[in-house]
């Protein structure tokens, strides 16, 4: 019986890790929450500038490709706990 319930723990856990591992759980990276944001506020699609720059800002873009908003990052993190 105790190894019955070690086995079931033992791919608890795995599918655990694996879900963390691919980000089911965890944190969000900055472009989800830029995404999540735009589409939240019924924008077509968001972008960030690559990550190598110093710049964090959200970019949401309308249906015709021109950015219609600009945010920083952390104002996409504050607006999200609401």
């Amino acid at each position: 019986m105790l190894a019955v319930a070690g086995a079931t723990a033992l791919l608890v856990l795995l599918a655990a890790l694996y879900q963390w591992r691919v980000g089911n759980i965890g944190n969000k990276s900055d472009s989800e929450l830029c995404s999540e944001y735009c589409w939240g506020r019924g924008f077509a699609s968001s972008g960030m500038p690559p990550a190598n720059s110093s710049e964090t800002t959200c970019s949401c873009f309308d249906e015709q490709g021109s950015e219609a908003v600009k945010v920083p990052i952390l104002g996409v993190v504050a607006a999200r706990g609401k």
